[in-house]
């Protein structure tokens, strides 16, 4: 019977991997993350180290072919993560999107309100060490610990409204 494989796997080595992993634990510790257990705790702490509000947008991504996002306005980032699925990959995709900001990553998808970063590749680096951290992460999170808010936001309202993705336009 073959071996399933994740395409991350397949193009980058054991060591590799091992290293990106030695990597995320220290900033784990260096960030005080390793004691965290709830989503809201890690979104926190993740707003007290970028210096910025950071809020959790429930949001229909179903069917897309994204899971979430991360919008940047000028003063508040915004994880986006789709509403329609189980609670443990809505965590998963929230601690990814939270993971981009305390490693510091930055998108190329600059749009005139806001930056917006999400998945275009999954060999990417910084996707690959977001990816990393959420999973050592989630492993300590408590389920189900996060709390959404509404989309009240109309500068964030208009620039989700105005996402295309995968030729179908994502929804509230």
């Amino acid at each position: 019977m073959p071996k399933m494989r994740c395409a991350t796997t397949d193009l980058r080595s054991t060591r590799e991997l091992q290293a990106i992993h030695k990597q995320c634990a220290r900033k784990l510790a260096d960030l005080g993350l390793e004691s965290l257990t709830t989503v809201e705790d890690i979104r926190a702490r993740a707003s007290a180290l970028s210096e910025r509000d950071i809020q959790l947008v429930p949001y229909a991504l179903s069917g897309s072919g994204v899971h979430g996002l991360l919008v940047r306005t000028d003063t508040t980032d915004y994880v986006v993560y789709d509403s329609d699925t189980t609670t443990m990959h809505r965590e998963h995709i929230i601690l990814h999107e939270l993971s981009h900001v305390m490693c510091g990553h930055t998108g190329s998808n600059k749009r005139e309100l806001a930056e917006v970063l999400c998945r275009e590749t999954y060999l990417d680096d910084q996707e690959v060490e977001a990816e990393m951290l959420a999973s050592m992460m989630g492993q300590r999170v408590s389920p189900d610990s996060h709390r959404p808010i509404a989309v009240t936001n109309a500068n964030l309202r208009r620039i989700l409204a105005s996402l295309t993705l995968e030729g179908s336009p994502a929804a509230p």
